[in-house]
């Protein structure tokens, strides 16, 4: 194994899960479920430690929360914005 930390693909996957669970929380055990499968996969074939993926995916939660915060996302199924005329 080497070490990596923290793994990029976790935090990928879990901030992405985050920001989609945001916009659609009905698909939201679906989401965290393909992030849990990615970062898991990580240690699977001995890319990284089970730390680097806790890390990454600890970062990827904040990531998401920190994103969402700064850039909402209407709730899915809104109307869009109307255009300026």
């Amino acid at each position: 194994m080497t070490s990596s930390f923290p793994s990029g693909h976790a935090s990928s996957a879990f901030t992405a899960a985050g920001i989609l669970s945001e916009h659609d929380p009905a698909l939201k055990p679906l989401f965290y479920a393909v992030a849990v499968v990615v970062a898991t996969s990580r240690v699977h074939v001995q890319i990284h430690h089970a730390s680097d993926v806790l890390a990454g995916a600890a970062l990827g939660i904040v990531f998401a929360k920190l994103a969402t915060r700064a850039w909402p996302l209407p709730p899915h199924g809104a109307a869009p914005p109307a255009a300026p005329a």
